[in-house]
């Protein structure tokens, strides 16, 4: 820590990028963190926003559910900056208030997971040495820096898992070894074992061994089985059926999704989750030829996005489309084509009219289009979206030759025509 004139400097790692200075007040101190941002090339848009008049544990908290919602949402990197965030105010409370440096070396790890999970492994693979190292030199109680080496394994774990299939041995080693120090330092009922089970599961599902993935989804459920309700609990179940789909199960994993879409709506507390049950079992009935069901799950997600997200949330979106096709399979095509005049409506709000969105659902409008024998609005549809897809061909080839064949086919139905 720097002092100078006043004014206390935080000291914290090389800015290579400097993003943005939050300032606080703490009682006659202002203290300066500087947020950093490491080798990535453009700067991130500042999402992560905090009253920073809060003390610092306050923060944290917001911070925490912030992060959590961004992750929900896929933005890694807006998670990584709320990591970043979390990662300065930790080194306050240490360096002000004499907080326990282990909080400071956790938060440390969440942002090298952040930095994982958003591809960016050069910057995890720094901060997770720096955590290590914090581990080995400033933790003195033997079995404190025990617990905390668990925490760097799994990190390391789900760095080795995010960097794909190439990486999987090495991350099964570290995870190993993660779960046999967590049973000596915590006890076999820990949620950090839950944790290890859920990643090596992910791991034989993409390995496509999909009983020993069932064997640890269920592994981990056992641990959170004092509150079948909770998320984990509900996830892992989901995770269950996944891998009995997978297994070649259908029927069964068809019972399972559904008996856990049913307890969702009685529980009515999860409704992110719900949508998401719903449409997966959407789509094994789908594949199963049951489109009535297929078409019930679909409304139930839509309904649940709507009433919780809006309808012009992109799931809201995505389930509308997957209606209307199951509207196709069960002959309706008027409805399927109401389904879909509705989706391009709010995909041009939403997206802009040259979005990839608008010319998908301007593909499969021609294609409703052509089942009603409504060629020449189906010749615009396809024409239209065609234009799209040719601005930015990056893997929209096949999609082309499917468009240009599919209006090859209504020039030849048109000279063909009496």
């Amino acid at each position: 820590m720097l002092r100078s004139a006043g004014l206390l400097l935080l000291s914290l790692p090389e800015p290579r990028t400097l993003l943005s200075p939050s300032v606080y007040s703490h009682g006659h101190e202002v203290i300066w963190c500087w947020y950093t941002q490491h080798l990535i090339r453009e700067p991130w848009l500042i999402v992560c926003e905090v009253d920073e008049s809060l003390h610092p544990v306050e923060q944290l908290e917001r911070l925490d559910e912030q992060a959590s919602l961004l992750r929900d949402e896929g933005d890694f990197d807006a998670v990584a900056e709320c990591r970043m965030k979390q990662v300065a105010l930790h080194n306050v409370l240490v360096y002000l208030h004499g907080f326990p440096q282990a909080q400071a070396i956790r938060a440390k790890l969440a942002l090298v997971e952040a930095y994982a999970e958003g591809k960016y492994f050069a910057q995890a693979r720094e901060h997770l040495g720096a955590a290590e190292l914090s581990v080995s030199s400033d933790v003195e109680d033997a079995l404190q820096s025990k617990r905390l080496k668990v925490d760097c394994l799994i990190a390391e774990g789900v760095v080795h898992l995010e960097e794909g299939a190439g990486h999987f041995d090495d991350a099964k080693q570290c995870l190993a070894r993660a779960s046999k120090m967590t049973t000596e330092v915590y006890g076999d009922g820990d949620e950090r074992l839950a944790r290890i089970h859920e990643m090596l599961g992910r791991i034989a599902l993409q390995q496509e061994d999909f009983p020993r993935a069932k064997e640890h989804f269920e592994d981990a459920m056992l641990i959170h089985s004092e509150f079948p309700e909770g998320e984990e609990h509900v996830r892992l179940q989901l995770q269950v059926a996944e891998a009995v789909y997978l297994g070649g199960d259908v029927e069964e994993a068809i019972r399972q999704q559904d008996d856990v879409v049913s307890s969702l709506h009685t529980v009515a507390s999860l409704p992110v989750v719900l949508a998401d049950a719903s449409v997966r079992l959407a789509t094994w009935l789908s594949k199963e030829d049951r489109a009535d069901e297929a078409l019930r799950a679909l409304e139930t997600a839509e309904k649940v996005v709507v009433e919780n997200l809006g309808q012009e949330d992109a799931k809201a979106l995505d389930i509308k489309r997957e209606i209307a096709i199951q509207h196709l399979k069960l002959g309706d095509n008027d409805k399927a084509l109401q389904c879909l005049q509705h989706v391009e409506f709010l995909a041009r709000r939403i997206h802009g009219s040259q979005s990839r969105s608008v010319a998908r659902t301007l593909k499969a409008l021609g294609y409703v289009h052509c089942k009603v024998r409504n060629y020449a609005m189906a010749e615009q549809c396809y024409l239209q979206a065609l234009r799209i897809f040719e601005i930015d061909q990056t893997g929209s080839r096949a999609i082309i030759r499917d468009i240009q064949a599919s209006l090859g086919a209504i020039a030849d139905l048109r000279r063909s025509a009496p």
